[in-house]
Order: structure tokens, then sequence, then C-alpha cells
């Protein structure tokens, strides 16, 4: 599934001294951009705070990305204040605890995309560190607006299902030969989230348990890239699996383009 980065999926609200303003582009190369997506698994909407303010309503990523908003660089931190479970159970997360709070040092000029990503019923009720693996948690990443050339591709893979593997890696691979390997939970495919050149048009795309051959049952694999995108895929769970899944557990592949 592709998501382009111009599609907005919700109002987003500008908060005075924090964000510098709302979507578009900017002609100052001291403002910075970001954007929140929502990889989570059984989330429906996150209320996702930046610096304490609730500037995003987010809904699951399934199909529409929202623009990007302004941020004055610096140090910002991510949280969440309330998430809602299958569109009916709302839980107001304990705010107390930061183990979803993620810090990130915006630089200027750079536009970001904030994932949130893991098991919000992993941290709902927890009262202390260390935070359990597979919970809720968000990644920051640079994204790049940069033009490939021509028939030419850029992706990068986002590891976002924390029970693809039980606790270990994946490995990822385009048209059977492994592009990306022992990315784990909440990582990018390179510490510097750098992107893998390859031609536009159909490929498959799979996922692999870590050093093995193991195939991880996965949806979407068959995925189309067009012509000079700069593109992250996410390997997402849209529900918890046990751990370690069974293998008909599935999965799936979200595009999100970064240009």
């Amino acid at each position: 599934m592709r998501v382009n980065r111009g599609q907005a999926a919700l109002a987003l609200l500008c908060v005075t001294g924090l964000i510098a303003g709302c979507g578009g582009s900017s002609s100052s190369s001291s403002v910075s951009h970001i954007r929140t997506l929502n990889a989570t698994t059984n989330g429906d909407y996150l209320t996702v705070l930046v610096n304490g303010a609730a500037t995003f309503g987010q809904q699951i990523l399934t199909g529409v990305a929202p623009s990007y908003l302004y941020i004055n660089p610096g140090t910002s931190t991510f949280s969440y204040a309330t998430f809602v479970d299958g569109g009916a159970t709302t839980s107001n997360l304990p705010l107390n605890v930061n183990a979803y709070n993620t810090t990130a040092t915006i630089n200027s000029g750079v536009y970001y995309t904030a994932y949130a990503i893991g098991r919000p019923d992993l941290v709902t009720a927890i009262t202390s560190l260390p935070l359990p693996y597979g919970a809720m948690q968000t990644v920051v990443y640079p994204d790049t607006h940069s033009t490939p050339a021509s028939g030419s591709v850029n992706v990068r893979f986002l590891n976002a299902a924390p029970d693809a593997n039980g606790t270990g890696a994946v490995d990822f691979a385009i048209d059977g030969t492994k592009v990306a390997d022992n990315v784990g939970f909440g990582n990018m495919n390179t510490t510097t989230a750098s992107f893998i050149t390859t031609t536009q048009g159909p490929h498959t795309v799979l996922v692999f348990k870590a050093g093995t051959l193991n195939l991880i049952s996965a949806t979407n694999l068959n995925l189309t890239f067009a012509n000079q995108k700069s593109e992250t895929l996410i390997l997402q769970e849209p529900t918890a699996a046990p751990i370690p899944a069974p293998a008909t557990f599935t999965y799936r592949i979200q595009q999100i383009e970064d240009n």
C-alpha cells in the first residue's frame, strides 16, 4: 500500500511556540519539518504529543499519511496521551512513566518522520522501567526529498512488527536477493536510515527471520515502485501475535513516499 506524503489524514493543530506552521514548505533553512505515522499494533487512534502539547491526532496507518508540520530545531519529546483500541476502548496512558517517550534532536532544515510503533497493551499498566520488549514507543528518522535518477527508486526498511521473529530481527529481500540484514524491532536497515537504490516497476518483497531463509508470512508483498521516488517500507503487524509468532500469522508492508 502506497502512502503519499502530500495527503492529509486528519486535521493538524499548530501550537504557538512549538510548531512554526502547518504543512507546505518553508524557504528558511532554519525551519525543520515533522510528521507522525501510527504503525502501532491493534491501534486505531493515538493522541500524539510533542513536548507535552497535543499536536497530532493520528489514525492507524492504512493508506493516508499526514502532511508535515513546521517545527523549531532543538530537542523535542514525543509521547502519547490516549490510545483507542479497536475503535471502542480509550486508554489514558500514564504520562509520568517515560517508557514510551522519545527525545529526539531536530536539526535545522531537515524533514523527519516520527513512527509510533509497538504494542500499547504492554505499556498501559506499567509503572516503572524497563520497557517490555515490543511495547509502544516512538522512533524518529530523517527523510530525504532528493530525486533518484530516471528509472530508479530509493527504498529503505523499518521493522515495526515486534512479534515478527519473537524477540529477534528480520532480513528483507527484493526479488529474492537480501538487501537488508538483521533489522531489529524499531530499527531501519542502517543506523543512518539510508536508502537502497533499485529499479522502478513491480517487485516482490520478502521478509525472513534474520540469518535464515525461513519466510515470515506477510501480505502486500507484490509492490510497485514509482519512478524517481524515495520510499520507506514498513513491516507492520495488524494484530498482536503470540511470541514467537506462528508461521500462519499475517503481517503487511506499508509503502510511504518520502519525496
